[in-house]
């Protein structure tokens, strides 16, 4: 699992590319990827908590605590399936 805090000010030219970010990194890292970012009005303001294969909880533009039941054993089997070791 991952954790990426983050602060992005000056986002808005890269909005749309910073927001496919999470699941990019959950899939090539092929793990669970959480984004936290914070909530301000310089910043994007968007969280995401993402498995490799989609996106699974967004919270934006508000404050937040996000809570998800990880499933571990699809990431190894993922793992298997790309032939990627554990």
């Amino acid at each position: 699992i991952i954790f990426c805090p983050s602060y992005l000010v000056d986002y808005e030219k890269d909005e749309e590319l910073l927001r496919k970010i999470p699941l990019v990194r959950a899939f090539e890292n092929m793990s669970y990827y959480i984004s936290c970012d914070a909530y301000t009005d310089e910043t994007l303001s968007e969280s995401y908590i993402c498995h490799p294969l989609r996106t699974l909880k967004i919270i934006k533009k508000k404050e937040g605590i996000m809570f998800e039941d990880l499933n571990l054993k699809e990431i190894d089997s993922l793992r298997k399936y790309y032939d990627l070791p554990k």
